[in-house]
């Protein structure tokens, strides 16, 4: 639970990159409107895909609204903020996260565009 609560912390200041937590064979599933790929596999692929996605933001920040245990995974409510660098639009999305983690390392992320769905894969209800 606190590597996915300092994570948070980082993420909503603005912080998207802690490599220090994940494995490097970490598998990230994105939201369709976040990437061009929907899977990558390695800290690279999700250097990547975030590089490539913040570029057309400004002010991004992502806020846990709950971060749930739920045995050996974390389930991450949220909610994303963001200023389109091009249009000055302010932009937010609701979305939830399932969070994998063994020996100490986040192996896997699982993004889900309904934070319900999160807590379903997990067992658990909104």
């Amino acid at each position: 639970m606190e590597i996915v609560r300092g994570a948070q912390a980082e993420f909503a200041r603005g912080n998207f990159w802690v490599p220090e937590i994940f494995d490097p064979s970490v598998r990230v599933v994105w939201l369709p409107t976040w990437a061009q790929a929907s899977e990558t596999v390695g800290l690279d692929g999700m250097a990547r895909v975030m590089k490539d996605w913040m570029q057309s933001w400004e002010q991004v920040t992502s806020v846990a609204e709950r971060v749930i245990d739920a045995g050996d995974q974390v389930v991450v409510i949220a909610e994303w903020r963001g200023r389109g660098r091009s249009s000055g639009v302010f932009s937010t999305l609701r979305y939830g996260t399932v969070w994998t983690l063994r020996d100490g390392k986040v192996t896997s992320i699982i993004t889900h565009t309904d934070p319900a769905e999160a807590l379903k894969v997990v067992g658990l209800e909104e």
